[in-house]
């Protein structure tokens, strides 16, 4: 008696947990009867054409309403193979948004992109701005240099002028300097 009793008390013990797993799923999406055809009529077809593999169904009526019964089984015990079956609509309109979404993100790295770009391009224009303007102002000082070596050969030939007495070449290199 004992035996039986432990067996008989571990098989209802393993028929509870087949049928507590099976309540939590059963309406988890809410329940539905045969007769919300039209209520549920957009999820149905997208079911047929998905799963069942019938994209448009061109049956006698009879055969629509169990291809329906079959649905709302599975509607009703939560068996679909995706989300979307349940409520094709909401799924179909938080894709939209998760894509809108994602093309914002998008978008709005590639605004990031094109602003550091443009950021780039000014940071390197001015950097070449820069060096023009130190490379004008080494050609203007070494312009100077050269006219500065210049005015001190006037001056070297001017002295050797004097010393020779060459006061015709003397006049003529201070008036070259006095230009200058």
């Amino acid at each position: 008696r004992r035996r039986r009793r432990r067996r008989d008390d571990e098989e209802n013990d393993d028929k509870k947990s087949a049928t507590s797993v099976l309540q939590d799923s059963f309406g988890k999406y809410g329940l539905i009867k045969t007769s919300d055809y039209h209520k549920h009529q957009r999820s149905f077809e997208m079911w047929m054409a998905e799963v069942k593999k019938i994209p448009s169904f061109t049956g006698s009526k009879f055969e629509l309403q169990n291809y329906f019964a079959e649905f709302v089984e599975d509607f009703n015990t939560a068996t679909f193979p995706h989300v979307k079956y349940y409520n094709y609509d909401e799924w179909e309109q938080q894709e939209y948004l998760k894509q809108k979404k994602n093309k914002q993100k998008s978008s709005a790295a590639q605004r990031d992109q094109f602003a550091h770009e443009e950021n780039r391009k000014r940071v390197a224009q001015a950097k070449q701005e820069q060096d023009m303007q130190m490379l004008r102002s080494t050609m203007m000082q070494s312009g100077r240099l050269a006219d500065m070596k210049r005015q001190a050969e006037i001056r070297s030939e001017m002295r050797h002028a004097y010393k020779t007495g060459d006061m015709e070449r003397y006049n003529k290199l201070q008036r070259q300097l006095g230009e200058k």
